[in-house]
């Protein structure tokens, strides 16, 4: 997410059921999954619990997970995928992730991405 923010993006961050549908049909047919301006933090009551904030801080409002999802399943998922369908997945930060740049798809590679 960072990296997107310095080459001037602003990620994708639905607050509303609206703005999350318009989100997945931009996505069907051209890519699998958006990764969303979301970030995993612990709530500092109870170490094992998580919630996700927005870019600026400030805590989610609206989510909507896919059934089973947020799980942390790798034991660091701390970023939000979005796929076609509309649901919310949490994913290892570092995995690829693909980004809606000032409406310009931005491919962010990382060490883990192929081709």
């Amino acid at each position: 997410m960072a990296e997107a923010m310095k080459r001037g993006g602003h990620i994708a961050t639905p607050r509303h059921p609206t703005a999350n549908a318009a989100l997945a049909s931009f996505l069907y047919g051209k890519v699998a999954v958006l990764r969303l301006g979301l970030q995993a933090a612990l709530d500092p009551s109870n170490a094992t619990k998580r919630y996700f904030l927005l870019g600026d801080g400030s805590a989610a409002t609206f989510e909507k997970w896919r059934p089973g999802e947020p799980n942390n399943a790798a034991g660091n998922e701390g970023c939000v995928d979005l796929s076609a369908d509309g649901h919310w997945n949490d994913v290892e930060c570092i995995s690829c992730a693909v980004f809606d740049c000032l409406g310009i798809k931005c491919e962010i590679p990382t060490s883990r991405c192929s081709g």
